[in-house]
């Protein structure tokens, strides 16, 4: 998340609007302890064995996915992300 927040912060002129940016982050991923099933399967879903799922978070040229999977046990599920993309990135798996 960190090498996320740098891209952004090299992206976006003023530090308070990087910072704005990747709190606003964190809050979206923080959001997946509530029903992260509410989330569509990612497009690389079918390149791999476990359910992957994606979180947009940002609008117009400025949205990114957030891909994750939800690991299941017997107490609680946890929620993993694997990976924060530029929606415009090319899908993992492909090319």
């Amino acid at each position: 998340m960190q090498s996320a927040k740098r891209f952004v912060s090299y992206r976006i002129t003023s530090s308070e609007k990087a910072s704005q940016w990747y709190e606003g982050l964190l809050r979206v991923i923080e959001s997946l302890s509530e029903m992260p099933k509410r989330c569509s399967l990612a497009r690389e879903d079918r390149y791999f064995s476990q359910e992957i799922r994606q979180l947009l978070y940002g609008k117009g040229r400025n949205s990114y996915r957030i891909l994750f999977t939800i690991i299941e046990n017997n107490e609680a599920a946890t929620v993993r992300i694997l990976h924060i993309r530029h929606a415009a990135q090319q899908t993992i798996g492909e090319g």
